[in-house]
């Protein structure tokens, strides 16, 4: 007489979890320790990365920032090389960044990623990228305070107002992103 439906999905689920996987150096793992292991040899995930909320409210904003820029100045037919220069630092910014922490899954400490030699390298490239972009930003800071008192000074520049106070907030953020997501060991 067959077994009713409930009773074989039950079953299912008990031999599910009492299957055990056999590994080349003929250890018995069960799944939970074999998920846990395979996911060590992978670099730390976005959970372990310092200051997400911050990083995460950067990408946000910059994202707005370009799609309103842009429109804004098609719309106003301004040329593009200023609105590209206005934001060239902060979307290096939060290109690097997302790729280094989200798509890479790198970490600020070192000591999240001392078991995987790719989060190692990852680590390295930000420990080596973290000054020139300090510097970057606060450069890019600067120099859009500068242009913005051009454009507040000249009357043939003060169409650009709105776009240069934005391009500092953008440099601005992104230099705050940058300092606080500092590679520690």
């Amino acid at each position: 007489m067959p077994k009713p439906l409930e009773f074989h999905r039950h079953q299912f689920i008990l031999h599910q979890q009492h299957t055990f996987f056999r590994l080349p150096n003929h250890q018995n793992l069960s799944n939970l320790e074999h998920v846990n292991q395979t996911l060590a040899r992978f670099p730390c995930s976005l959970k372990e990365m310092e200051n997400r909320t911050l990083f995460f409210a950067f990408i946000a904003t910059w994202a707005g920032y370009l799609l309103v820029a842009h429109i804004w100045a098609n719309k106003h037919h301004f040329p593009l090389t200023g609105i590209l220069a206005s934001h060239t630092v902060p979307s290096v910014v939060a290109v690097v960044m997302t790729y280094v922490f989200v798509i890479a899954g790198g970490a600020t400490v070192a000591q999240f990623v001392a078991g995987s030699e790719s989060g190692m390298d990852l680590w390295s490239l930000w420990f080596h990228l973290w000054p020139i972009l300090l510097l970057a930003t606060a450069a890019s800071g600067i120099t859009n305070f500068v242009w913005a008192i051009i454009t507040c000074v000249k009357k043939s520049q003060r169409r650009w107002i709105p776009l240069s106070i934005s391009a500092i907030v953008m440099s601005v953020f992104a230099f705050i992103t940058v300092a606080a997501n500092f590679p520690d060991a």
